[in-house]
């Protein structure tokens, strides 16, 4: 039943995005009509382009509002973070196209192709929400089935730290302290200084 589910779906992905399959470029306005989008960044060598990590894919946005798809491929690519220190070195995770999770990826050159880097606890893992600390790039977090993972070397290998905050929406990681997240959850803004281990509140949403 699952794999017949993950085939409907693989499916139905070729079937939405015949526009944007047939093209490497499209305006956004149509890019917008055809996919959502997971994630946002600015492109460091041309400081006005946009990456944009869709669910069809990875693409490249320019000023005049038309978007480039970078990637070989027409994944879902979920938990995009782009390495804080070198331009080249993108990080994300997701769905291939046909279905099921890909894990912890990397892209060395820009986004245009990506590779395993590990499956993370309980894997292949699909982090939702995950970031890299920009005090020690080695050192990232992401979430998968309700729990808190981290990694100290790179992605490499993980650990689960504890169960992530109830109402999650999104994490982030510190750019002085390692050991600091923030997550943003639906009831307000928790901080931990201890890796998310323990957290408090620092924004109660009223």
């Amino acid at each position: 039943m699952k794999a017949n589910i993950e085939c409907l779906a693989a499916i139905l992905a070729l079937i939405l995005v015949p526009a944007i399959g047939a093209a490497e470029s499209a305006p956004l306005s149509q890019l917008r009509q055809n996919t959502h989008f997971h994630g946002i960044a600015v492109d460091p060598r041309t400081p006005g382009h946009l990456y944009l990590a869709t669910h069809h894919g990875f693409y490249h946005l320019a000023p005049d509002g038309s978007a480039t798809r970078l990637s070989e491929d027409r994944n879902d690519y979920m938990g995009f973070t782009p390495h804080p220190r070198d331009v080249d070195i993108l990080y994300a995770t997701g769905h291939p196209a046909r279905g099921g999770n890909m894990g912890f990826i990397r892209s060395n050159d820009g986004g245009k192709t990506w590779q395993q880097v590990s499956k993370g606890v309980e894997g292949p893992a699909d982090f939702h929400q995950m970031d890299v600390s920009r005090a020690d790039p080695s050192h990232v977090y992401g979430v998968y089935r309700g729990n808190l993972q981290h990694s100290a070397d790179g992605g490499d290998s993980w650990n689960i730290v504890a169960p992530a905050p109830k109402g999650l929406m999104d994490i982030a990681a510190s750019a002085q302290d390692v050991n600091r997240l923030y997550a943003a959850t639906q009831q307000g803004l928790l901080s931990s200084d201890d890796g998310g281990r323990t957290w408090r509140t620092a924004y109660l949403f009223r």
